[in-house]
């Protein structure tokens, strides 16, 4: 099974690869591949998670790296190409690798001073996550169906992300300073 949630991963960082690719090539003409690849992303996301689980010894520290990676690539590649078609403002991947900078930076420090290997989780942080997925959703959903509607959806959206995302910055600070939280 771990070799299973490993594919699941790497599947997504291949999408993630290729989405700011389709979705600059599709722009403003409407086109259901950015939306489909968002979708299976966001499966493999879910399904390598309980693949790892379900896995012998339970996820691994690679596995948890290659997840995060794709999750990272997969939403900043997404959302960095709806700024650039001016869906989103810049603001919107650059909060999402800045929180998830603060949440490899938190981690490291927390695996130091307990002197094991720890991610520095915490709600905030998934939540943001969360969003992040989102906020990438609905970026492909605006180049699947053009329409006036998405860009105040996208907009509200953004402001939501960007916060959020800064707050997990500022909810991780004790375990950057390597305070246990």
């Amino acid at each position: 099974m771990a070799a299973a949630a490993d594919a699941l991963s790497g599947s997504r960082l291949l999408i993630a690869a290729a989405l700011p690719g389709v979705l600059s090539a599709v722009g403003a003409r409407g086109s259901w591949l950015p939306l489909g690849l968002v979708a299976v992303a966001a499966l493999t996301d879910f399904l390598d998670g309980v693949a790892a689980r379900r896995s012998a010894g339970g996820p691994s520290r690679h596995g948890a790296v290659l997840d995060n990676v794709a999750d990272l690539g997969l939403v900043v590649g997404c959302t960095g190409a709806g700024a650039v078609l001016g869906l989103v403002p810049a603001a919107v991947p650059i909060a999402i690798a800045a929180a998830f900078a603060c949440y490899v930076l938190a981690s490291a420090t927390r695996t130091v001073h307990e002197g094991a290997w720890r991610l520095a989780r915490t709600r905030l942080g998934h939540a943001a996550g969360v969003l992040n997925y989102g906020i990438a959703g609905l970026v492909a959903a605006a180049v699947a169906a053009p329409a006036p509607l998405w860009q105040p959806a996208l907009d509200v959206a953004s402001l939501i992300v960007v916060a959020v995302n800064l707050a997990a910055i500022l909810d991780r600070l004790p375990a950057w300073r390597g305070r246990p939280r």
